[in-house]
């Protein structure tokens, strides 16, 4: 019995630890979003400590694991690899995004949503472009324009509230009407 306890409780921490995870992250992106000065555009952009936690993931651990093999040693020669493994692990897991969160930005206007990021260039879609928003189980947005290229608006991206303000403004009515259903997912899911 104190096994299955032990197992309950190490799974209750667990859970609870990364339920206040992602608590901490949606309530940091409610913080005021960020606006142009010369236009008054929204920026949508990532808090830094997300950036920040994932850069402790990746380079933290594995200088963590690299210690604490010193410290505690191998009883084969074999066992020398785990740790290795681990924080090369760590290193992808934590290291992976990281450009992504640190350069990541939408920028919304009355006329368009642009995308910039670590990789490839601008992505632009005209809001009279818009045909669909979809909703995505772990709360991020898909718009989608008419030429089904997409802009995926991430639930963590500080500004998301009033991205919601500009959304319920913007949206074309045809798209409004095919999306009403993931409309409705996205305002209950900014309302937890």
């Amino acid at each position: 019995m104190d096994v299955v306890l032990q197992h309950a409780l190490r799974g209750a921490i667990i859970g609870g630890a990364v339920f206040m995870f992602m608590y901490l992250l949606l309530q940091s992106a409610k913080q005021p979003a960020l606006r142009d000065p010369q236009t008054g555009d929204l920026i949508l952009r990532f808090n830094k400590i997300l950036p920040s936690i994932m850069g402790v993931i990746a380079f933290g651990a594995p200088i963590g694991l690299v210690i604490l093999s010193m410290v505690i040693g191998f009883k084969n020669p074999s066992e020398k690899y785990i740790p290795i493994v681990m924080g090369v692990m760590f290193l992808a897991l934590g290291g992976g995004p990281l450009p992504y969160l640190l350069k990541a930005r939408i920028r919304v206007s009355g006329e368009e949503l642009e995308y910039t990021g670590p990789f490839g260039g601008a992505r632009k879609i005209a809001w009279c472009n818009v045909v669909r928003v979809r909703f995505h189980s772990d709360g991020s947005l898909s718009i989608v324009s008419s030429t089904k290229q997409k802009i995926k608006v991430q639930p963590f991206m500080v500004g998301i509230k009033e991205f919601a303000g500009l959304l319920d403004a913007y949206l074309p009515q045809a798209a409004r009407d095919i999306s009403i259903r993931d409309l409705e997912k996205f305002d209950r899911f900014l309302k937890r």
